[in-house]
């Protein structure tokens, strides 16, 4: 597996948020694998962290709001406990559709990996584009774009890396886009959807760990 594959995936959705929300089936991961989580729920924004089984701690992208009505917040982890992970979000419960999706990434990534993280944005019809990253630290790196919307149609199309997972609720619909980089110019994702109204988009940027970091590693 090469820098930024999508190693293993899970999902799920509901007509009720629970108060602790997975995916319906647990992912793999190894130590210095990406793990990154997106949840949107037709309501205000509830999400407030995310934990796992393996006890992986989570740090949160930008959180951001479509229409008023629905919400979305992504949060990632660089894995120092392997195993079969179950992420769990803590939300408040309500009778109110929701998503979520979880991506694993091959690493390896740098000790404190996260490059870009730019303010989320919306847009008003498809192709949806993801905020500009702004100059990247360094040209090999991975994209993470998350997208969510209150259509409940597929997502499609990247403009460039491809889709790592997707899950769709009623009013409650996100996906996760993986792409790598070997450049540090600034960049976007669209994808593509067959949507009315407004989606919020946004987008992380994570560094590979260095040549010499990784040669030191193979010595060892």
């Amino acid at each position: 597996m090469a820098f930024g594959d999508v190693l293993s995936t899970g999902s799920n959705n509901t007509l009720n948020i629970p108060a602790s929300f997975s995916p319906a089936a647990a992912v793999t991961v190894a130590v210095g694998n990406l793990i990154v989580v997106f949840v949107v729920e037709q309501t205000s924004l509830t999400v407030t962290g995310v934990t796992d089984n393996l006890g992986n701690s989570y740090s949160a992208f930008n959180a951001g709001t479509l229409g008023g009505s629905s919400s979305g917040r992504a949060f990632w982890s660089l894995a120092t406990v392997a195993g079969s992970s179950t992420p769990v979000a803590a939300c408040t419960s309500s009778a109110h559709n929701a998503s979520i999706d979880v991506a694993v990434y091959e690493g390896p990534f740098a000790a404190s990996p996260l490059d870009a993280n730019p303010a989320n944005t919306v847009d008003t019809s498809s192709p949806y584009t993801s905020p500009l990253t702004g100059t990247l630290a360094q040209a090999d790196e991975l994209l993470v774009a998350y997208y969510m919307s209150s259509s409940g149609t597929a997502w499609s199309a990247p403009s460039q890396g491809s889709i790592s997972v997707q899950a769709a609720a009623a009013s409650a619909n996100g996906c996760i886009v993986g792409a790598v980089v070997a450049a540090t110019t600034s960049t976007s994702i669209d994808v593509t959807q067959t949507s009315v109204g407004n989606a919020m988009q946004g987008i992380g940027s994570f560094k590979q760990a260095a040549a010499d970091t990784l040669f030191a590693q193979g010595c060892m």
